[in-house]
This record gives C-alpha cells, structure tokens and sequence, in this order.
C-alpha cells in the first residue's frame, strides 16, 4: 500500500471516528434536553425526599449481549440527577450562580439486566452531608418486578468561583424550610459502602 492509500485511509477513518463521536455528543444532549423539559413544569419537589424519574432501555442502550451496557446504567443514574436538578430548583441555582456540581466518587454495584424495550425507574435521595460533601444514594429499579438492577452511592461537590460551595448554604437556599438534618459524616458513607457490599454481595452469590 502506498503512502497516498495510507494518507486517505487515515482520513477516512479519522472522519468516521468523528462522526460516531459527534452523534452520541449529540444523542447525549438531546437526552438531556428531553429530560429538563419534561421535568421542568411538574411541580416542585422537595430536595431531600426521594425522587423518581421514568425512563425506558433504548435500542443503542444495549451491547454484544443485548442487554443494556454497564455505561448506560451510568447515564441513566445521570439523568435521574439532571431530572432531581430540575424539577428541585438545583439546576436553576448552578446556572444563576455559575456553580459546577462534580462527582468525586461513585460506587455502583450492578444486581440485574436490563433489556429492550423494557421500562425502569431511577431513585435519588440526599443521604446527608458534611461540610465538603453531599451525599446522594441512587437506584434503578425495573418496573416489571420492582427489582433493584442497579444501586449506587455519590459523593458530589459544587464548585463556585471562588472554591466549594458549602452544602449546609446549598441545602438552605433549595429548602428554607427543611428541619436540622444530622451530617453524614465521611467515616459513616465508607461504612454504608461496606453495609452495600455486604448485602448486595450475597445477594449475587445466591443469583
């Protein structure tokens, strides 16, 4: 092969790796927009209690096993956050201050399959917080049977200009009303990990 075969087949693939990747950035937002504008003239929701949001398995939600893929349950957990920003307020407040919500950690553990084109729910719930961290519990639960296929324990940030926003000022401006919750400190989310890990574990071990 030539040096000119070689040339055009680099821009070849190169303009396919492109276009794959510009559809799912744009797939991405699109499923963004969708869930913003369908959570965004419901009434509101109070942050700390639980929130469900409805969703559905996709076509090109599924692997070489034809079931959802592991990512997409990762998305999903991310769409229930965006609807939970949405339909609580949080979402208007990071985009009036200019504030950045970051993920510092994740532990997902994965119980059972989703398939096509079955329907499920994601569960999000503010376990507590301390003076650094929020911390968020999450679920997808399929509708069918109600069974946990995924759980999963966040430890989120906000960032503003000048540093992390506290929690304490977060959760005072979303409800001014909520009563004095306990912090959930950083030593008691690792043994709620170790707790999940437990549980779910043997429930693995017997499937």
């Amino acid at each position: 092969m030539c040096i000119r075969d070689r040339y055009q087949r680099r821009v070849r693939e190169g303009r396919e790796l492109l276009f794959s990747q510009t559809a799912k950035m744009l797939t991405y937002l699109l499923r963004n927009a969708q869930i913003v504008m369908r959570h965004w003239r419901k009434p509101m929701h109070h942050p700390l209690q639980k929130h469900t949001t409805k969703l559905r398995v996709r076509l090109f939600d599924l692997d070489y096993n034809f079931h959802m893929n592991n990512s997409r349950f990762l998305e999903a957990l991310e769409m229930g956050r965006m609807a939970w920003s949405t339909q609580t307020g949080f979402l208007s407040l990071l985009v009036k201050n200019r504030w950045m919500p970051l993920v510092a950690s994740a532990h997902v553990i994965y119980l059972h399959s989703l398939h096509y084109p079955e329907k499920y729910h994601v569960d999000v719930k503010i376990d507590g917080w301390d003076e650094k961290w929020i911390f968020i519990s999450q679920k997808i639960v399929r509708e069918r049977d109600s069974k946990d296929c995924c759980v999963a324990l966040m430890k989120v940030a906000v960032k503003g200009k000048k540093g992390l926003i506290s929690p304490s000022e977060l959760v005072k401006l979303l409800a001014p009303d909520h009563a004095t919750q306990p912090e959930l400190m950083v030593q008691e989310y690792h043994t709620i990990l170790k707790d999940n890990e437990k549980q779910y574990g043997t429930m693995i071990q017997k499937m």
